[in-house]
C-alpha cells in the first residue's frame, strides 16, 4: 500500500475500494445476457437500495396462458414472497429436484405433446436401460410432474409448476451467463 500524507487520504482511497467492490457485487460479470439482465433490474428497480435488490418483500405476481395438447391454460397467481420463504428447505429441495437433471427436463418436455409409453421416452430420453427412466419417471412422479396412466403409459401433469422451473433455470441461466 502507498505511503500517504494524511488519514484524510488514506480514508479516500479506503472508500474508493469499497464503492469498487460493492459496484461488483451488484453488477453480474459475463456475457452481453447478463447486462441485458441487469440493466432491467436496475430499470425495474433504479432508485433503490441493493438490500431492497437482493431481499425482497411483498408478492410475486405470474400470469401467463399455456397452450399444449390441443388445450389452454390460463394461470394467475399472487403469492405473499413471506409465504413463500417459510416453507420447509427440504420440502423445497425435494419438489425442485423433480426436474433438476437434463433427462427430467427432455422428457418431460416430450410428454407436453401427449401421452407417450415408456419405450418411446426411452429413445426420446437416449438413456440405456428402462431403470434409468423409471428412476427419472418416479422422481418426477414423487413431486407431481407426472403420472402413469397404465403400466407403461406417462404423462406430464402440473403444467404451472413446469413452467415456474423452467422459468427459473431460464432466468438463473441469464445471470450467470450459462446456456
Amino acid at each position: 500500500m502507498p505511503e500517504h500524507n494524511s488519514i484524510e487520504e488514506r480514508l479516500g482511497e479506503l472508500e474508493a475500494r469499497v464503492t469498487r467492490l460493492e459496484q461488483s457485487a451488484v453488477r453480474p460479470h459475463g456475457s452481453a445476457n447478463t447486462d441485458r439482465l441487469a440493466a432491467k433490474i436496475e430499470e425495474r428497480t433504479g432508485g433503490t437500495t441493493v438490500d431492497t435488490k437482493t431481499h425482497p418483500i411483498g408478492q410475486l405476481d405470474t400470469s401467463f396462458v399455456l397452450l399444449a395438447g390441443g388445450s389452454t391454460l390460463a394461470f394467475d397467481d399472487s403469492t405473499e414472497i413471506e409465504k413463500l420463504l417459510e416453507a420447509s428447505d427440504d420440502a423445497l429441495a425435494i419438489a425442485i429436484s423433480g426436474l433438476a437433471h437434463p433427462v427430467r427436463v427432455r422428457l418431460y418436455k416430450a410428454l407436453l405433446t401427449g401421452r407417450k409409453e415408456s419405450g418411446e421416452l426411452l429413445e426420446i430420453a437416449g438413456l440405456n436401460t428402462t431403470g434409468q427412466l423409471y428412476h427419472h419417471l418416479q422422481a418426477m412422479e414423487d413431486v407431481g410432474l407426472v403420472s402413469r396412466r397404465s403400466r407403461n403409459l406417462w404423462e406430464c401433469q402440473n403444467q404451472v409448476a413446469f413452467l415456474h422451473l423452467i422459468a427459473a433455470g431460464h432466468w438463473l441461466s441469464d445471470w450467470t451467463g450459462t446456456d
